[in-house]
């Protein structure tokens, strides 16, 4: 959860808090041990800074990259690994990603799902799929990477992860 969701709730409960009283202490407890929601910017590997976030417009991939970015040491800017679905293509889209020195697409195989092949029609990316996938990860072993851009994406991303 963000700082900006903490801010949120921290501030609703201070403004119901005669109604629904929550004491101080509590609500700090609580925060600290909240974990996130699982695909909302969860991480993924208690030894490795890899991260997932479902990501998938403009407004948000804009946030997700901000915030992992910040998490690495300076300078170090996260390897982008995304999906994404044809709808949601948007100059916006490619015009963020395309900023990125290390990307790579993931092309899901359902009916929304877009294409190696159009993505590659406005940015050239790596790919990476079934075959490839443990040795592109392995060597991101100590790297800041992002996986994003669907949340249909989440199950392949775990699943790669737990056989690294």
């Amino acid at each position: 959860m963000n700082k900006w969701n903490f801010a949120a709730v921290y501030k609703t409960v201070k403004v119901l808090g005669d109604k629904f009283p929550v004491a101080e202490n509590d609500l700090l407890e609580v925060f600290e041990k909240f974990k996130g929601v699982p695909a909302r910017f969860e991480k993924l590997d208690k030894n490795k800074k890899w991260y997932f976030s479902g990501a998938h417009n403009a407004q948000a991939l804009t946030s997700t990259l901000k915030t992992i970015d910040g998490l690495g040491e300076e300078e170090e800017e996260a390897i982008l690994i995304f999906s994404i679905m044809k709808d949601k293509l948007a100059t916006e889209i490619f015009e963020i990603i395309k900023k990125r020195r290390s990307k790579f697409f993931h092309e899901l195989h359902t009916e929304r799902g877009a294409t190696l092949e159009d993505i590659e029609q406005s940015i050239s990316v790596k790919s990476i799929d079934e075959n490839n996938f443990k040795s592109i990860l392995k060597e991101f072993e100590t790297s800041l990477v992002i996986f994003t851009g669907s949340f249909y994406f989440y199950s392949t991303v775990k699943r790669w992860v737990s056989n690294c």
